[in-house]
C-alpha cells in the first residue's frame, strides 16, 4: 500500500518521492490476509444499515471533519462548503470560487478551508467573510477555536488569525529537521493552549500570544540520514481522558501526552502513518502492514492484535460505541468488538476504496469513499 504522506524536502523532492514510493509499493506483491470468520450468533445482534448519501465529489485532499454543535461541515475540492445535520439535510452552503487544498474547520458558526493558491478563506451562511494570503502551503485544515483560526504550515510554521474579521494576530516559527511530511499534522485545544505538532514533538503554545509555553517528545528520531529521522506527528489528536491525548509520528511510534502535566504518559514503537481512533478506554491503530492493534489507552499496554487485514489497504480505523470500525480498498466496512479485536459484522459500501477514516456524527457513521460520495450508516440500536 503506497503511504498517503508523501515527503518534501527542498529541491529533492523528485528523488525523495521514488524513495518512499519504491520502499511502500513494494509491499503491494504480497500476500494479504485473510479475513477472519465472522461468528453467527454475534453478528446476529448487530445490524448496519445505510440511512443516505451526499456526492461531494472526489477530493484532492483527505477529508477532515469537525463536528460542531450539533452540525457538520463539509467541503468539495471544487470550492463547495456545505453545512449539514445528521440527517444529511443542507443548513447553508457557499462556493469560494476556488479549488480547495485543505479543510474545512469548522467552529458550529463558521468554516474555513485553505484554496490551491495558498489562500486561507473564512466564510458562513451569508457567503465568504474574508480570505487573507498564507506564507506557505498546508496539508491541514484550518483549526478553529475561541474566535481564531490557526493553521498549520507544511514548513511546521503555526499561523493566528481573528476569525471575524481576518486581522493577522501572531505567528510561531522555529528551526527543526529540513525533511517534512506533506500530510495532515497535530492541532488542537486544550483550555487556552494551542498543542501542536512539531517534527516528533507536541507542542503546547499560548493561543493568545503564540508563545510556547511546553515541549514533549513522542518520539526520539534514529536514523543516518534525513529519511531514516523522519518522524513527523500525524493525523491529528485523540483525546482519551480530561489532561491526555494520544498522537501518532509517522511511522516510528504512537504515544500518549498529560497536556497538563506536559509530560509523556507513555509511548510505544509502531510503524505506520494513519491516524489513531481511542476513548477512555482503548487506543486504536494500524501499522504499516494494516495489522490492527488496540491498546489499553491509559497505559498502553497491547489488549489484542488483529491480522486478518494485512495488506488490504485499510483506512485509519474509528470508535463507534464498542465497536471498532475500518474501512479497506474494496470498500468495505470492518466492524470488531473493542474489547477483544474480533471481527462481528462486515458491509460492503461499492467498489470504492474507504481512504480517510470513518467519523462518528451523534448516532450516525459516515464514510467518504475515493470518488467522494458521503455514506452515511445507522446500527440496529442507534
Amino acid at each position: 500500500m503506497i503511504n498517503k504522506a508523501v515527503a518534501q524536502y527542498r529541491w529533492k523532492i523528485p528523488a525523495l518521492m521514488m524513495i518512499l514510493c519504491l520502499s511502500a509499493c513494494g509491499t503491494s506483491q504480497k500476500a494479504v490476509g485473510n479475513l477472519e470468520a465472522i461468528d453467527s450468533q454475534a453478528s446476529n445482534k448487530v445490524s448496519i444499515k445505510s440511512v443516505w448519501s451526499l456526492a461531494l465529489g472526489k477530493p484532492n485532499y483527505i477529508p477532515h471533519f469537525q463536528p460542531r454543535q450539533g452540525l457538520l461541515a463539509v467541503s468539495s475540492a471544487d470550492g463547495l462548503v456545505k453545512v449539514i445535520n445528521e440527517k444529511g439535510d443542507a443548513i447553508w452552503s457557499v462556493n469560494i470560487q476556488a479549488p480547495i487544498a485543505a479543510g474545512v474547520g469548522f467552529d458550529g458558526e463558521r468554516g474555513a478551508v485553505i484554496a490551491n493558491n495558498d489562500e486561507l478563506v473564512v466564510l458562513n451562511k451569508s457567503g465568504v467573510l474574508w480570505r487573507k494570503p498564507l506564507r506557505g502551503r498546508t496539508a491541514t485544515a484550518p483549526f478553529m477555536a475561541g474566535e481564531r483560526v490557526f493553521v498549520l504550515g507544511l514548513d511546521r510554521a503555526v499561523d493566528a488569525f481573528d476569525a471575524v474579521d481576518g486581522r493577522y494576530l501572531w505567528r510561531y516559527q522555529r528551526s527543526g529537521d529540513p525533511l517534512a511530511l506533506q500530510s495532515i499534522g497535530v492541532i488542537g485545544a486544550y483550555r487556552n493552549t494551542l498543542l501542536v505538532g512539531h517534527g516528533s514533538r507536541l507542542l503546547g503554545l499560548n493561543s493568545v500570544t503564540g508563545t510556547l509555553q511546553w515541549d514533549v517528545a513522542v518520539a526520539i528520531p534514529k536514523g543516518l540520514d534525513e529519511i531514516e529521522r523522519l518522524s513527523e506527528l500525524v493525523g491529528g489528536l485523540v483525546k482519551v481522558s480530561d489532561t491526555a491525548y494520544c498522537v501518532r509520528a509517522y511511522q516510528s511510534a504512537i504515544g500518549c501526552v498529560d497536556v497538563d502535566k506536559s509530560s509523556l504518559r507513555w509511548s510505544r514503537k509502531l510503524l505506520g502513518t494513519d491516524a489513531l481512533a481511542g476513548n477512555s478506554e482503548i487506543l486504536v491503530a494500524t501499522d504499516a502492514v494494516d495489522r490492527l492493534n488496540g491498546w489499553n489507552s491509559q497505559t498502553g499496554q497491547l489488549l489484542w492484535s488483529n491480522e486478518s487485514f494485512v495488506r488490504r489497504g485499510l483506512s485509519a480505523p474509528a470508535i463507534w460505541d464498542d465497536m471498532v470500525v475500518v474501512g479497506d480498498a474494496e470498500g468495505t466496512l470492518h466492524f470488531l468488538v473493542s474489547a477483544t479485536g474480533k471481527t462481528i459484522f462486515r458491509e460492503s459500501t461499492g467498489s470504492s476504496a474507504i481512504e480517510s477514516a470513518p467519523l462518528v456524527f451523534g448516532k450516525t457513521l459516515l464514510v467518504v469513499n475515493s470518488k467522494g460520495d458521503l455514506l452515511a450508516f445507522r446500527a440496529n440500536n442507534k
